[in-house]
């Protein structure tokens, strides 16, 4: 999570991290056209397999991955939301499993 100013040498250091919260930056901001269009539902039905494991636990597999998801918690195994503050795509493929409920 950023907690400060960053500078160019930081970002460039971490690039590959800094693409990815780019990229789901501009899905986020675009969320609301997704979801409109069906992409979030089609997503999250084709690509993803989520299973209900308790009162605010996921598995969520996509592909060969697993990764485990605690809403309550705010936590995802694979540690982007723990980390950015920002939930990942497997967060909102169970956050729209849990909706559909």
């Amino acid at each position: 999570m950023v907690t400060g100013v960053v500078t160019w040498k930081e970002c460039l250091a971490e690039s590959v991290a800094w693409d990815t919260l780019t990229w789901f930056a501009a899905l986020i901001a675009m969320a609301d056209y997704l979801n409109k269009y069906g992409l979030i539902s089609w997503f999250s039905e084709t690509v993803v397999k989520i299973i209900f494991n308790g009162d605010d636990g996921y598995d969520v597999k996509c592909g060969s991955h697993q990764y485990k998801v605690r809403l309550h918690a705010s936590t995802c195994s694979c540690r982007a939301w723990d980390l950015s503050g920002i939930p990942c795509p497997h967060v909102v493929c169970a956050i729209f499993d849990k909706a559909d409920e």
